[in-house]
């Protein structure tokens, strides 16, 4: 993923973005801007606007136009490349996911559902460094609640199943594995069960987000990695 440098235009600092980047936030002033891209920058733009999942990131041996003929598989796919395509940084795709999350739910952030975020992380502490910034908490469980959840730091996924618990570098994610049966859209991570990412209460969405943000957590640790296979 290529990254690029500008100059803020309120404050100077340098600006990290990506070519998939639209607005970008300072990180000095925390003002917002609008990127304005070449002739030949917008080509390149358009040509992976035009691809379900962008190439730069993904090396995609599913059939996703056939997948997304699925309700909820499409709604999940739209949403994720959305925040790609259009949002373009993890902060963006934080604060849209943010907005996404609502109140009571099973799914926590800070800020939103904050009491259950917190009674979450109290359970999962010693399992974080200190160092470690919990973005989001999804829970899993089909039936009751607390027993299985998803917690995505900015370092790493940690999955939980009663009383195991995987977690994954984020920049050692390869393969992202869509099992689709019944129209209920299911993502591994590595291919294996025990990762996989929640289908949050059915909001195939927010579940699409999540899939956007750890993609590109994954880059920004990484740039120079090999692309996350798609399968």
């Amino acid at each position: 993923m290529k990254l690029e440098q500008r100059k803020c235009p309120n404050c100077g600092a340098e600006l990290e973005l990506t070519t998939l980047s639209k607005r970008v936030k300072c990180q000095y002033c925390r003002a917002w801007f609008d990127i304005v891209w070449d002739e030949e920058e917008k080509e390149d733009k358009e040509k992976k606007e035009g691809e379900i999942l962008n190439s730069e990131l993904y090396y995609i041996t599913r059939d996703l136009n056939k997948a997304m003929e699925k309700k909820n598989t499409r709604e999940c796919i739209e949403d994720w490349k959305y925040c790609l395509d259009e949002l373009g940084t993890t902060e963006a795709i934080e604060d849209y996911l943010n907005s996404n999350i609502y109140d009571g739910g099973d799914v926590a952030a800070e800020g939103k559902n904050q009491e259950l975020l917190d009674k979450v992380r109290a359970r999962v502490v010693s399992d974080l460094s200190q160092d470690e910034r919990v973005i989001i908490m999804a829970d899993a469980t089909i039936f009751g609640s607390g027993k299985e959840f998803l917690i995505v730091t900015d370092k790493r996924c940690l999955f939980y199943k009663k009383k195991k618990m995987l977690s994954v570098n984020l920049d050692d994610i390869t393969t992202i594995k869509l099992d689709d049966g019944l129209n209920l859209p299911s993502w591994l991570i590595n291919g294996s069960w025990d990762m996989t990412i929640p289908s949050c209460e059915a909001h195939y969405n927010i579940q699409g987000q999540i899939l956007a943000l750890i993609s590109l957590l994954s880059f920004e640790k990484n740039p120079e990695r090999h692309k996350i296979r798609i399968v």
